[in-house]
């Protein structure tokens, strides 16, 4: 068994133990998902439906499992133990997330399927959306670590997680009930506002465009800011993300 599959494991079996994290990183994100379905809404509103269920479910389920699993970890000394032990870096920081992303694909691919069957339409690119969906996990790991870095106990990470969850959720928001040719360029910047855009160019179409050409040309400066955004969150956390306990 190899270092991330057992981390992985180890992780995932503390993760069903914790009863607080199993709210936030289930219950939570399906009871939002489910209350949308079953509500009123006609098809015309199924990508802003799940534009909400995505963002819901990286801030609850990827940013904000991942980053109580780092702060508890370093609380324990279990990082620095595995950071002084032959494990390669990569190995510990794989292991030490997949469950959460493991869950994060699992919900989301649930919940747009119960979108798609309560409004009656479909993806009109799969691809778009699929990317939507790898992009905004990496973002959100990426987000965890930065936060993490600056989130000394985990009885603090809900206050931590808040400047990160309102600019993810209220960008995605303000992306989604703007015409796409109204968009100033910092809406994208805001993250969740990129994952809006890709996630209804996934669902919808790209606006005045045919085909998969044009949905992956609209689609690719969303892209791009999410691509950005992640490496300088990355490089954030590389600078400033410790592994021992802090005092």
């Amino acid at each position: 068994m190899t270092t991330t599959v057992a981390l992985a494991r180890a992780e995932l079996i503390m993760l069903t133990r914790n009863r607080t994290a199993l709210v936030n990183a289930v219950l939570i994100p399906f009871a939002l998902g489910v209350l949308w379905i079953v509500s009123d809404s006609p098809t015309g509103f199924a990508s802003f439906g799940a534009v909400l269920q995505l963002l819901v479910l990286i801030a609850f389920t990827v940013l904000s499992v991942a980053t109580t699993t780092l702060v508890a970890r370093r609380q324990q000394h279990l990082l620095e133990r595995w950071r002084l032990s032959t494990a390669p870096i990569g190995s510990i920081l794989t292991g030490t997330l997949t469950p959460a992303l493991v869950l994060f694909t699992g919900q989301a691919t649930v919940l747009l399927a119960m979108t798609a069957y309560a409004t009656g339409s479909a993806p009109k690119q799969p691809l778009v959306l699929g990317i939507a969906l790898v992009l905004g996990g990496a973002f959100g790991c990426a987000l965890a670590f930065v936060t993490a870095a600056f989130t000394r106990t985990v009885e603090a990470v809900s206050v931590a997680l808040l400047p990160a969850s309102t600019a993810l959720i209220g960008g995605g928001i303000w992306a989604s009930t703007t015409a796409p040719g109204e968009l100033s360029w910092w809406i994208p910047a805001t993250g969740g506002g990129a994952i809006a855009q890709l996630v209804r160019i996934g669902w919808d179409g790209a606006h005045g465009s045919a085909g998969l050409g044009g949905a992956l040309g609209a689609a690719l400066p969303n892209v791009a800011w999410l691509l950005a955004l992640t490496a300088m969150a990355a490089a954030i956390a590389a600078r400033t993300f410790r592994w021992h306990a802090r005092g």
